[in-house]
Parts: C-alpha cells; sequence; structure tokens
C-alpha cells in the first residue's frame, strides 16, 4: 500500500471512531505500528506546511461553522447539527 493509500485510510478510520490508538490503527490496517506513527507525523507536518505557506495558505473560511467532536458521539454530532439548521434556517 502507498502512503498516501494508508494516510487516507488512517484518516478514514480515525473519522469512523473518538479515538483510537497507533496499536489500534496498525491491526485495522495489518501494518506496524511504526509505520502508522511515521504516517501521524507525516499528515500533522504536512497540515502546518499547507495552513501556514506564504501563497494561499489553508486558513478557515470566516463563515465557517467549526465542530469540535472530538468528545461527541455520531448522534451527537446529527443533533448538533440539526439544531444548526433549525437555528440557521428555521427548519
Amino acid at each position: 500500500m502507498y502512503k498516501c493509500e494508508r494516510q487516507d485510510e488512517i484518516l478514514s478510520l480515525l473519522s469512523e471512531t473518538e479515538y483510537a490508538t497507533v496499536d489500534y490503527l496498525a491491526r485495522k490496517m495489518n501494518i506496524s505500528s511504526s509505520s502508522i506513527r511515521r504516517d501521524l507525523k507525516n499528515l500533522e507536518e504536512r497540515d502546518y506546511i499547507d495552513s501556514h505557506r506564504e501563497v494561499s495558505p489553508l486558513t478557515q473560511a470566516p463563515d465557517a461553522v467549526v465542530l469540535d467532536n472530538s468528545h461527541m458521539t455520531m448522534q451527537d454530532q446529527l443533533e448538533w447539527l440539526k439544531d444548526l439548521i433549525t437555528e440557521r434556517f428555521g427548519c
């Protein structure tokens, strides 16, 4: 599996759960823990570079809505979104 494929899979697995250990990701992907650590470090560096580059840095849009779902279940996230839609659009 190529590095970009591994990183996509890591991000996919992380989007499905609130918390994941390196060992959990390694078992799910059937690769070594050191590969997971290396890919996580690379993702972190990539995000930093993308948000701090001089030309066209990635930034949060002024009207962006931020959801920190670090400690939310999927149901909590859906409720949060429903509340936001009701608040914004009266639906």
